[in-house]
């Protein structure tokens, strides 16, 4: 992951619930235009996540905690 990808992860892992819906919709609106029947499938399990978050149901593990497995994950591959 480069600097500003890194950066901007950092960031959005301080940002509420709502806003990191937001912010992941407005960076899926300008990807380049993608199978629309894909986009809205994706945009429904977005949804359908967030709903599992505000309902108290889906475990939120904080950003850099993730970005640690990930790391150690593919590190040893």
């Amino acid at each position: 992951m480069n600097q500003v990808v890194s950066k901007l992860a950092e960031q959005a892992s301080q940002l509420t619930p709502d806003e990191r819906v937001e912010l992941i919709e407005t960076i899926l609106v300008h990807l380049p235009e993608s199978d629309p029947e894909w986009a809205a499938a994706w945009m429904a399990e977005v949804e359908k996540r967030m709903d599992a978050v505000e309902r108290g149901e889906a475990e939120l593990i904080p950003a850099e905690e993730m970005l640690a497995r990930l790391k150690g994950k593919y590190r040893a591959r």
